[in-house]
């Protein structure tokens, strides 16, 4: 059981600093990292106060759900895109056996 907890931890770190570290600069995961970046209103929910995301909801301000943080949140883990990755790499697969 701790193996698995060990692999969970390890997989949390991995996630979080390649989010940190993707445009080769270190951006702080807080309030003030958020503030500055240009972040959907759904990874900002567990940073801002709560008026300011119902007010964004309240006007329409549109959630793409790009990021990973928003993904996170709302429980989608596999987007279309990747799908249609894993669907293009089934076939090319399928069409490798078939011409053995």
């Amino acid at each position: 059981m701790n193996a698995d907890i060990h692999l969970y931890n390890m997989q949390y770190i991995e996630l979080l600093t390649n989010f940190m570290c993707r445009d080769n600069t270190i951006t702080p995961m807080s309030c003030f990292g958020m503030k500055n970046g240009n972040y959907s209103f759904i990874s900002r929910l567990s940073f801002e106060d709560p008026f300011r995301i119902i007010q964004d909801v309240f006007y329409g301000v549109r959630d793409d759900l790009i990021s990973i943080s928003s993904k996170l949140i709302t429980g989608i883990y596999n987007d279309e895109e990747d799908e249609k990755n894993e669907n293009s790499v089934n076939t090319k697969n399928i069409e490798n056996t078939e011409n053995i």
